[in-house]
């Protein structure tokens, strides 16, 4: 067996700690809430981001129940559980 000093052991003891503490934080969630609040402080410090990619961009598409939307929509969530892709 390999003899270490007694530094080198102390040594890595401390960066055991490491690894363990950024696996109970992974495991409670809480590196998911900062990676989440990370991102929002991001975008708030960015800004808009301007879309107006074409020339009738701001223009308005009518919909059902003479409802309008916006031609560029500035953003676009869709989520698809097990259920639907378990659709045929």
């Amino acid at each position: 067996m390999m003899k270490l000093s007694k530094e080198s052991k102390y040594t890595f003891i401390a960066l055991l700690i490491i690894p363990l503490i950024w696996i109970s934080l992974n495991h409670s969630g809480y590196l998911d809430y900062l990676k989440v609040k990370s991102v929002d402080l991001r975008k708030q410090y960015r800004g808009e981001i301007p879309q107006n990619f074409e020339k009738n961009a701001l223009d308005r598409v009518q919909v059902e129940d003479n409802k309008t939307v916006p031609r560029i929509p500035k953003l676009i969530y869709v989520n698809f559980d097990s259920a639907t892709l378990a659709m045929d």
